[in-house]
């Protein structure tokens, strides 16, 4: 019997043994497999991808994967919940820690059916530069192929799983203008040069040190401009928290009433003679470079300024998209803070017809648009400023033949209100009155938007660099200067001969447009500081639809990348309002410009054409047909007409069909010397596709 026993033990030393030997291996496994889910699985990749940086722990990130174990949407919310509580900033392992605490309590909520919404006090969390930068890094992790498909993220998908609750967020229906000081912020050197240049004019558009040193200060911290929301509102305001410079661009959604919402709760305070309103607010968190790329084709062209500010805001990576909104309890009382610059702005008025940016004065003040009683105290304080000091100069005898221009204000109301003022004391009788009716001119003759590029370029790293020719063939520099541009950059852009203009063409044209009153042809030409040509356009006005057609514009190919092209194509439109207000127009209308099709590439690919997509151009839905350039050459087949409506309001995305045919007319008889129009096969043939149409689609691409 004890030998029995003694055998029982050995055998079940031995089962334990090898238990033992299994659980190890087990064991073993396991480690294996967790080690490789922590090193190789999509999630925790993210993790280390997205708070490395940030200081994260392998025991959060174990944690993590506990508490989110197949499911992709918790594992999104961990990532969304780190990102907006930890703000991307670094942190040690007792506040990782904490963290993940809070987030196993608000996981176990939401799996309660709590919504997953990640508060936050007000919108400056948003702009931190950490949470930017982290927010980028989790966008670019979800654009992996790998990522992408596991989290269903699709081309056009949800970047964003939850709702960012901000408790208190005062939105208005405006953009902040980049001030000097986050430009110049580690280069005062070149602002006070900028400064001591405009100062030292000595030519009749010179102004005063106080004038200088006004727009200067107004300019260095940046003001705040009213957008178009009453028509065609495309839903872009901003969201601020106590000043605009506390303040990032937000679009309220089409999705849903939240933009009419808005639009309601704007006119309420404009009623009041406030300027914006209090909210809760619900947003999600887009990337900016996708919203802008598949949205611009339906975002308003009269914020067309605005949002290419915004793109080339590198301090943001994502825009916030409001998906609801509630008015505030602070919105009924009267302690709400929401303060910006009420601000005017005039210029030297001069017989050049352009905006001259270190010429114009404004006068401002620093108000609380969300107290009306405050803001209509300020608004009177603003006149009385602007009335002061045109009586200063009307008292001067040196500076009383001045002549000044109204560009414009921070708001329609704000500079219809200035105006009415103005225009009443101008009425008076007294010598000021007579001065200011016969010196001061009410009637802007620029869109702010063109105010605000002149600004840029004045005040751009590369601006002392690019200089702009517009070429008259009766000056012998300017000739040669068309001479290099054609042999070199233009022929270089356009080594087909069926699609480029001969030089003597060229010529020709500049020559014959000066004896029409129709039809005006230019070649601007841009040079860099060593006056090499860096780049060139070819344009057509044409008075009947006042209209352009951008022919050819090109930047030499090692100068790309650094936004020639940008400032020509503003250089164009800006001499093309030039030449329509001439012609007693406000603006130009409409802008055309014909491109290759992915088709005539051969490539499918339409990068090439983000240029124009960029500038806010469709496609008009027609088949378009480029006739020979001259005799000996072909038709071109698989061009694409692509139009601008500038005056469209909101985002209609339709040109007038006649406008189209007298187009396509004038730029065949004058631009390609084609005397009878009727009779060219192209010209029929692309007529026929407008016939009985009233107007034409313009179709994205």
């Amino acid at each position: 019997m004890i030998a029995s026993l003694g055998s029982w033990l050995d055998g079940y030393k031995e089962f334990i043994s090898l238990l033992a030997d299994h659980v190890a291996v087990l064991g073993a496994v396991v480690t294996v497999v967790l080690f490789a889910r922590i090193s190789f699985g999509v999630f925790p990749c993210g993790m280390r991808f997205i708070f490395k940086e940030c200081g994260i722990t392998s025991v959060v990130m174990i944690r993590a994967i506990f508490y989110c174990w197949r499911s992709r949407d918790a594992q999104r919310l961990f990532f969304e919940f780190m990102l907006v509580r930890s703000l991307g900033e670094k942190k040690d392992s007792r506040q990782w820690s904490s963290l993940c605490d809070d987030f196993a309590v608000f996981l176990s909520q939401v799996k309660d059916g709590r919504d997953p919404i990640l508060e936050i006090d007000n919108c400056t969390h948003l702009t931190n530069k950490a949470f930017n930068s982290a927010v980028n890094r989790y966008f670019s992790f979800l654009r992996q192929a790998r990522a992408s498909s596991v989290y269903s993220i699709g081309r056009f998908g949800d970047f964003w799983h939850s709702d960012v609750y901000i408790l208190d967020a005062y939105i208005m229906p405006s953009v902040l203008l980049s001030g000097l000081m986050s430009r110049f912020d580690s280069n005062w050197e070149k602002f006070i040069n900028r400064y001591r240049a405009a100062l030292s004019r000595e030519d009749s558009l010179h102004i005063s040190t106080s004038e200088l040193f006004g727009l200067f200060s107004w300019l260095l911290w940046g003001p705040s401009r009213e957008i178009d929301w009453r028509e065609g509102w495309d839903g872009l305001c901003m969201m601020a928290y106590g000043d605009e410079n506390n303040s990032l661009p937000v679009f309220a959604s089409a999705q849903n009433d939240t933009k009419e919402f808005l639009g309601e709760s704007f006119s309420l305070a404009e009623g009041r003679g406030g300027f914006g309103g209090s909210f809760s607010a619900y947003v999600k968190l887009t990337p900016k470079a996708e919203f802008v790329s598949n949205q611009r084709f339906v975002l308003d062209i009269r914020n067309a300024y605005f949002v290419d500010k915004l793109i080339e805001d590198k301090t943001l990576s994502f825009i916030p998209i409001l998906q609801r909104v509630d008015s505030s309890a602070l919105n009924k009382s009267d302690n709400c803070y929401a303060t910006a610059y009420l601000w005017m702005l005039f210029e030297r008025d001069c017989d050049d017809g352009l905006f001259h940016p270190e010429t114009s004065v404004a006068f401002f003040e620093h108000a609380n648009l969300a107290d009306p009683a405050v803001c209509g105290f300020l608004k009177e304080r603003l006149v009385e400023k602007i009335l002061s000091h045109f009586h200063v100069i009307s008292d001067d005898q040196k500076a009383s033949t001045r002549s000044y221009r109204l560009v414009c204000g921070m708001n329609f109301k704000l500079e219809e209100y200035c105006r009415t003022r103005l225009a009443d004391e101008s009425q008076k009788g007294t010598p000021f009155a007579k001065w200011l009716a016969a010196h001061v001119n009410l009637v802007p003759s620029h869109k702010a938007s063109a105010a605000f590029y002149s600004f840029d370029n004045f005040f751009c790293s590369c601006s002392e660099d690019i200089s702009f020719v517009d070429v008259d063939v009766s000056v012998r520099q300017d000739l040669a200067e068309l001479s290099l541009f054609h042999a070199t950059v233009y022929s270089d852009s356009f080594p087909n001969d069926n699609e480029r203009e001969s030089l003597a063409n060229l010529i020709h044209y500049l020559q014959e447009s000066r004896k029409s009153g129709d039809w005006e042809f230019h070649v601007v030409i841009a040079k860099d500081a060593e006056g090499m040509v860096a780049g060139g356009v070819v344009f057509d006005y044409y008075r009947k639809s006042n209209s352009v057609v951008i022919e050819f514009l090109c930047v030499d190919k090692s100068l790309r990348g650094r936004r020639i092209g940008s400032r020509l194509f503003v250089q164009t439109i800006k001499l093309a309002d030039d030449i329509a207000r001439r012609a007693g127009k406000n603006e130009v209308e409409y802008v055309f410009c014909e491109v290759e099709s992915p088709e005539l590439r051969g490539d499918g690919d339409v990068a090439h054409l983000s240029f124009w997509r960029n500038n806010w151009f469709g496609r008009l839905n027609i088949e378009y047909i480029q006739p020979p350039l001259s005799g000996e050459l072909q038709p071109v087949r698989g061009l694409w007409l692509l139009g601008l409506s500038r005056l469209s309001p909101g985002n209609t995305k339709k040109m007038d069909a006649s406008a189209v045919r007298s187009v396509l007319w004038n730029y065949l008889h004058y631009s390609m010397s084609i005397a009878n129009p009727e009779q060219d096969e192209s010209y029929v043939f692309m007529c026929d596709q407008l016939a009985n149409k009233a107007t034409i689609d313009i179709i994205g691409f």
